[in-house]
């Protein structure tokens, strides 16, 4: 494991601010058909705390997380499709 790379996951430790995105739907008629479609981005969001946990012999990591306030960058982005 001496070659793994978790730069990426170390922002989360420093407190450093990220974007984060995700979406959800649900099938319709046949599995190519996507309806009720909920999407959410929020550009400015901070770690607040950070869990380690096991579960069944793989350790998980729980990132909570706020989104931060920063004088007009504190948007939070919905959609309902």
């Amino acid at each position: 494991m001496e070659d793994d790379n978790v730069t990426n996951y170390e922002f989360f430790n420093d407190n450093t601010s990220f974007s984060i995105f995700g979406s959800s739907q649900n099938y319709g008629a046949n599995e190519k058909e996507k309806v009720e479609n909920v999407c959410f981005y929020a550009p400015n969001c901070i770690s607040t705390e950070i869990a380690t946990g096991n579960e069944d012999g793989v350790l998980t990591d729980a990132i909570t997380f706020s989104a931060h306030k920063n004088l007009g960058n504190d948007t939070l982005f919905m959609s309902f499709i």
